[in-house]
């Protein structure tokens, strides 16, 4: 994984998978391809809850007050990306926000349309090391979990 940052944003990302023959790319403004296919999210369907994944132990099996127990993800950043952008998953809780772990990865969701914030609402920037993320096939969900996460972050 590798990502072009300037002014703390995110500008191009490229996530290489060898292990399953697969090289993603996200530009700003220009969208996310999977081996030079564009690729979308699709939002959570209204008749259904959103289902999560997370690579924090602690949460895994547990809920976020309405919504099901999350399993764990993929455990990797590199797959649990493109992971959620396939439609594997609605959304990924992180406990950290790595740069390393999250700039490139944060750009595929967002240039295929899905959403990212920090647990507090503040939205994702590479330069911030605020404790969580929150990651989701779309806006809405992303809103409905962050302030589900926002909840269990502060009671610790």
């Amino acid at each position: 994984m590798v990502a072009e940052v300037v002014r703390g944003e995110s500008v191009r990302a490229w996530v290489f998978q060898p292990e399953h023959g697969r090289t993603w790319v996200a530009e700003k403004g220009s969208g996310t391809y999977r081996d030079g296919e564009r690729m979308h999210t699709s939002p959570v369907p209204e008749d259904r809850a959103p289902q999560g994944v997370t690579s924090m132990w602690a949460l895994r099996d547990q809920s976020l007050d309405d919504l099901p127990p999350m399993r764990l993800s993929w455990v990797c950043c590199g797959v649990d990306y493109p992971k959620l952008v396939e439609g594997e998953t609605d959304y990924i809780v992180y406990s950290r926000s790595n740069p390393w772990d999250h700039a490139p990865g944060t750009l595929l969701v967002t240039e295929a349309g899905g959403a990212v914030v920090h647990p507090d609402g503040s939205p994702y920037r590479a330069t911030s090391l605020l404790p969580g993320l929150v990651v989701a096939v779309d806006a809405q969900t992303c809103g409905a979990v962050q302030r589900r996460a926002e909840r269990a972050f502060t009671r610790g």
